[in-house]
């Protein structure tokens, strides 16, 4: 009962420090390129060109920034539940013999 708790425990720690790390990359891919676009269309005056370019920059990096953490989180889990494998099966050794 106690290791299924820790386990439990385990992936929400993983859940909650993959959405933190993946929301503030998601905030820097996506807003920077977009007010890089909207400072250089006011310097220029041509509005909207690199506002849109910007978007969609931010649109790509975002989407990259998503699989990237996703892969991340997949790997994460397949770690831990590696681990619970690996205690489960030393665990039998120990009433087997």
């Amino acid at each position: 009962m106690n290791q299924k708790k820790t386990l439990k425990d385990q992936s929400k720690a993983i859940f909650y420090a993959s959405t933190l790390d993946m929301s503030w990359r998601l905030a820097i891919v996506f807003l920077v390129p977009f007010f890089l676009g909207f400072f250089i269309d006011n310097h220029f005056k041509t509005s909207p060109l690199w506002t849109l370019v910007g978007l969609v920059i931010g649109i790509i990096l975002s989407v990259v920034v998503v699989l990237q953490s996703f892969k991340k989180i997949n790997h994460r889990l397949e770690k831990s539940d590696q681990i619970k494998h690996n205690q489960v099966e030393g665990s039998k050794e120990k009433n087997d013999t």
